[in-house]
């Protein structure tokens, strides 16, 4: 998975939960 695709990932899941991205983040 590169970073571009994380990040999409991370956005999704912070804008919807706020939290997850903070996990997937570290």
């Amino acid at each position: 998975m590169n970073g571009d695709e994380a990040w999409g990932a991370v956005r999704a899941l912070e804008a919807t939960t706020g939290k997850m991205k903070w996990e997937f983040k570290l």
